[in-house]
């Protein structure tokens, strides 16, 4: 029994387990930022920039959303991207990697929102601004998902790699 037992142990190759592609995850996540950050352009352009300006103005101060911190944000949704998508990429999961990615978006956008409430509510900026920018949000979390498409690489697909 014991030869039997160390046989199939040793018969498991971890090179048949499926596995997913770094190269493909980082891609998928500069398509995910690439869409978040269209979708929340589109809506800053759109009404998002007045909200927030008259915000600011009734509390008597400058709107801080300058090109430098939205520099700084769309460098940061590519790493934020690639978590995603490397979530939604595991072989492991026993869902669809587009349900795997809003899962992630829903769970990364109630953090986000904790933090801009807490915040909002400090700076006594009105609750119509943190509704609306978490409805955008929630949108820009959940658009990318229609885009990923990622499947673990079996063992005939690692050959072409």
């Amino acid at each position: 029994m014991r030869e039997h037992l160390e046989k199939s142990v040793s018969e498991i190759n971890a090179a048949d387990r499926p596995r997913f592609s770094w190269m493909r995850v980082i891609a998928g996540g500069a398509l995910w930022a690439a869409v978040y950050n269209l979708v929340w352009g589109v809506a800053w352009f759109v009404f998002m920039r007045g909200e927030w300006r008259d915000a600011f103005t009734a509390i008597n101060r400058p709107l801080i959303f300058t090109a430098d911190i939205w520099i700084f944000w769309i460098a940061l949704t590519l790493p934020i991207g690639v978590a995603i998508v490397a979530y939604a990429a595991n072989p492991a999961r026993s869902i669809s990697a587009p349900k795997a990615s809003v899962y992630a978006g829903m769970t990364l956008w109630l953090v986000m929102k904790v933090g801009m409430a807490t915040w909002v509510w400090q700076n006594s900026l009105p609750i119509r601004i943190i509704a609306l920018d978490s409805i955008v949000n929630l949108v820009a979390m959940i658009v990318p998902a229609m885009f990923v498409r990622l499947t673990p690489l079996g063992p005939a697909a690692r050959e072409t790699l």
